[in-house]
């Protein structure tokens, strides 16, 4: 998979999925904006890895809070998530993974309490244990 994409766009970019899932849901085909987003940090991660460790910081919290976003549905409703929603839980959860190999010294820093505090949820706790393992 090749994206046409400069640093600085793809950074911008990063940011439009930082805000509440369920309000982005408002807009038509924001699921495949989200994972074509997704799509693009993997790549980004893949192929800019040595950028990744003094963006750790921005890369965490806008994966943390889209995880916590997409999950919370499921543990506030009830429901299960459906398709798309599992797809992105699931390409976030590579991303982290990808960020916490990259840069583990940071990644520790910054998530050192994440565990704790990812006990509400249970979708989000099953995701964190397994990328902080």
């Amino acid at each position: 998979m090749h994206f046409n994409i400069s640093s600085d766009n793809l950074m911008s970019h990063l940011f439009h999925i930082q805000f509440p899932l369920p309000q982005l849901k408002e807009v038509s085909d924001i699921s495949e904006d989200v994972i074509s987003t997704l799509q693009a940090v993997q790549v980004f991660l893949h192929q800019c890895w040595p950028l990744v460790p003094a963006h750790s910081q921005t890369l965490l919290q806008m994966l943390l809070r889209l995880l916590c976003d997409v999950t919370y549905k499921e543990e506030t409703t009830g429901k299960e998530l459906d398709a798309e929603e599992q797809h992105i839980v699931q390409l976030t959860e590579d991303c982290l993974m990808l960020v916490v190999k990259i840069a583990p010294e940071q990644s520790k820093m910054l998530c050192l309490d994440i565990k704790n505090r990812a006990r509400f949820n249970r979708t989000f706790e099953a995701v964190i244990d397994r990328v902080f393992e």
